[in-house]
């Protein structure tokens, strides 16, 4: 039997998750039939993760932290990275609100943006090496610089992500929305898998960042 949620944003008839199905989506449901991403830990590098969020009550959690405040307890006071954990691992099929891409995985919160989605180049760096010294498989960045800060500015940034990736982390980042043919770091990295946005046809959102 095929897996299909019953995740009312997933199943309905406005087809809000159009990017799960098939066609200029992800096709996500024959992914399902093999792995939810049982066993596999994603660290959520962004404005924390709300403890609150009735959506994510089933979801997997392992220790995170809060590189902003200096503390271990990343909570969101933004909203984006909440949004961001529930688009890995949104509770599903639990007829709540969406689906998850990889409901079965553990979500690791690390804060590195503040209450106005901004951060430091330090703080970042600091949540890359935690969470590959943490048992992060993945790290998840929809975070970046503008496409104009250069490698130049960002030198500690290099190390952190080379380490990473020679830890076997898979490094994902957000190519950015400037609407630029340049992408900003660390998507640019080479070690970085570089993800821009597209419509519901398939064509590049006027706002992604390309090249």
């Amino acid at each position: 039997a095929t897996m299909v949620p019953n995740d009312p944003y997933y199943t309905g008839e406005l087809n809000n998750q159009w990017n799960f199905k098939g066609g200029n989506g992800i096709n996500v449901e024959p992914a399902w039939d093999i792995s939810i991403g049982s066993g596999v830990v994603v660290a959520v590098l962004d404005t924390g993760v709300a403890d609150n969020s009735p959506d994510l009550d089933y979801a997997n959690f392992t220790l995170g932290y809060d590189f902003v405040n200096g503390d271990s307890d990343p909570v969101d006071d933004q909203g984006h990275g909440t949004h961001v954990a529930g688009t890995i691992a949104e509770s599903t099929n639990n007829g709540i609100g969406a689906a998850g891409v990889a409901y079965g995985c553990t979500i690791m919160p690390v804060k590195v943006l503040d209450s106005s989605g901004s951060g430091t180049l330090s703080q970042l760096v600091d949540g890359i090496y935690y969470a590959s010294n943490s048992g992060a498989d993945v790290i998840s960045m929809s975070l970046g610089f503008p496409p104009s800060v250069t490698a130049r500015k960002l030198a500690p940034l290099f190390p952190a992500l080379d380490y990473s990736y020679e830890k076997d982390v898979v490094i994902v980042a957000a190519a950015g929305n400037d609407a630029l043919s340049k992408i900003g770091y660390p998507a640019a990295y080479e070690k970085c898998i570089a993800v821009g946005a597209t419509r519901y046809d398939g064509i590049r959102s006027y706002y992604s960042n390309y090249g």
